[in-house]
């Protein structure tokens, strides 16, 4: 299927989501709405659909938070970091330990919203020297709502927030959104090239790359005002020494008289554009016997095992490494991961006194997927295969200049201009904010590419049966008894906790269609198991036609027939019955929904 054809469906996917979870919010039930959101921005956050932001699911969490109480803003206790979750491996919990690290001189403390493992011990150091605490909210078995509310309770005893949130994570925006009286808000735009929740909270968006700022107002409505571009902050690292280089090659086992190319990326990180970075890079591994490219992050399958075999294993997928230093201590160049940048891993090595290159073959794709770094100048960018080669034949490490970019002073400086702007401006208002566009141009392709490409979005069918879940859902509250109590799984969707065996329907002539349309929603979301539609026998010759019609327009399900009289015979324990305007059910015991409602 054409990319623009695909951003059609998913945009399609976001707004089918988006109404079921309005219509959760405008009928009182803003808990279910607030997940529906949360489900919406997961797919969207994946695949693409055309948009990277949506004013109609803020407006939607807007309404679900106007249910919480309201806090008083007392502050005192200095800077609250707000983390959807925080792990040991990936820059944007490393952000956070070294942005408290950096802004020496104030209280920083952090909570983790939805904590899926202990918390990594840097993080917790960072904010205990800074006199700092680690806070709990809620989790998941509470739910959203009793979550967010937590969250605006503790943000009002601080000064400042700075969010380190994923992007499919409502709860900053039902928190704060709507909210004046509050502590400023710093948003961290770790993923700027993907569709995020959480704009009507962004006092500033603090971008680490000058695109990310002209997205945030192109294409997610911001004034440039609210915009700011931080550098990342860096550990104190010192530069690798030609001891410390012989004691590392030493321990990981690589020979001294080897040149080593490193790369650094999650393994979709390598995958999903027109080109592969091994194109370029391993005909320079074949021709030299003493080179060998050593990639952390990817398996050895697929494209990089093809290419370990084609270079005697010198190609070395490694998979993910939890401690690269020995492994940056031992390389020669590092090469930054293609098509998606891994920037925190090429600034790092860069600090440590690798050179850095670069591959960008496409302007558009090195825009949207380039590193800060690249895009400032720090190292040296190739526009062809031959144009890498090149560079890492003649590469020359220059960490002067990328500590500069990143000192300590400037980046202070930074941060302080920020901070200014969002306590000038106050709490962003909604009437501040332009509508979100779609597009379906070069650069949105590019972005569909990465993860279509890679598979690191969500099955088609499993979205699909998101969609039926959240439709069902938004029809038939009384279905709410079918997922966990919270609503709010460890997963990016509801949580199925029971299904029923069997869904009946008894349509009377005309209701072939809402009948089935009904059967089809609760099989394709999985809330039964099996669909039964029981006509009167005399029926079924006449209504066949307008059955074969109806199944044939949708998604295919199977569906059985039962001839009979008495349709209230045919629903037993465990069945649901499915309701038409002529209604043969009778006055039944049983869970029962209305068709005309979905």
């Amino acid at each position: 299927m054409p990319a623009t054809a695909e951003l059609k469906r998913h945009a399609d996917v976001l707004d089918a989501l988006t109404d079921a979870a309005r219509r959760c919010v405008d009928e009182g039930r803003p808990g279910v709405a607030a997940v529906l959101v949360q489900s919406a921005a997961g797919v969207a956050a994946l695949r693409h659909p055309g948009r990277f932001a949506c004013e109609r699911l803020e407006a939607v969490l807007a309404g679900a938070a106007r249910s919480l109480p309201d806090v008083p803003w007392v502050g005192g206790e200095g800077v609250l970091h707000v983390l959807s979750n925080a792990m040991d491996v990936g820059g944007h919990t490393r952000l956070a330990w070294r942005w408290m690290e950096r802004d020496a001189g104030r209280r920083h403390s952090f909570v983790v919203a939805r904590p899926a493992g202990p918390t990594p011990a840097p993080l917790v150091a960072a904010a205990q020297r800074s006199g700092g605490v680690e806070h709990a909210v809620p989790g998941y078995d509470a739910g959203l709502l009793a979550t967010a509310e937590a969250l605006r309770a503790l943000g009002a005893r601080h000064d400042l927030i700075v969010l380190h949130v994923q992007p499919n994570d409502p709860l900053a925006s039902l928190a704060w959104a709507d909210v004046a009286d509050r502590p400023p808000i710093l948003f961290c735009n770790h993923a700027d090239h993907c569709f995020w929740l959480g704009r009507d909270v962004c006092d500033v968006v603090v971008g680490h790359r000058p695109v990310a700022a002209d997205i945030a107002v192109d294409r997610r409505g911001l004034p440039r005002s609210r915009t700011a571009t931080l550098a990342l902050p860096l550990d104190d690292v010192a530069r690798t020494t030609s001891e410390r280089r012989a004691q590392a090659r030493a321990r990981i086992g690589i020979p001294p008289d080897a040149r080593v190319l490193l790369t650094i990326g999650s393994s979709y990180k390598f995958e999903g554009g027109d080109r592969h970075l091994l194109d370029a890079v391993q005909p320079l591994v074949a021709a030299d016997p003493h080179t060998l490219l050593l990639a952390v992050g990817p398996s050895p399958t697929g494209r990089w095992a093809q290419a370990a075999q084609a270079t005697a294993g010198r190609v070395i997928a490694a998979g993910v490494v939890p401690d690269v230093s020995d492994v940056l201590a031992a390389c020669d160049v590092f090469v930054e991961s293609y098509p998606c940048s891994s920037g925190t891993a090429a600034v790092e090595a860069a600090q440590s006194g690798l050179p850095v290159v670069a591959w960008a073959p496409d302007a558009v794709e090195a825009d949207l997927l380039g590193s800060a770094g690249a895009a400032a100048g720090l190292w040296p960018v190739a526009r062809t295969a031959q144009e890498l080669r090149e560079l890492i034949e003649a590469a020359a490490a220059d960490p002067d200049a990328v500590l500069g970019h990143h000192a300590p002073d400037r980046w202070r400086e930074a941060l302080a201009t920020a901070e200014a702007a969002a306590r000038a401006l106050g709490p962003v208002r909604r009437g501040e904010l332009a509508e979100p566009p779609s597009h379906e141009g070069a650069l949105d392709v590019v972005l569909h590419h990465l993860h279509a490409r890679t598979g690191h979005c969500h099955p088609l069918e499993v979205v699909d049966h998101w969609v039926a879940q959240s439709r069902a859902l938004a029809a038939w509250p009384t279905l709410g008894a079918c997922f966990v109590p919270s609503l709010a799984g460890a997963t990016t969707h509801l949580e199925l906790q029971r299904c029923f065996d069997v869904a009946v329907a008894d349509p009377g002539p005309g209701e072939e269609g809402l009948a089935i349309e009904a059967l089809r929603t609760l099989l394709v979301s999985r809330i039964a198991a099996r669909g039964v539609l029981t006509l009167d026998p005399e029926r079924v010759a006449t209504a066949l036609p307008a059955l074969q019609a109806a199944l044939a327009d949708g998604v295919e399900v199977d569906l059985d027939v039962t001839p009979t009289s008495l349709p209230a015979a045919e629903v037993r324990d465990g069945y649901l019955a499915v309701r038409t305007p002529e209604d043969r059910f009778g006055d039944l015991h049983a869970p029962a929904v209305d068709a005309t409602a979905l």
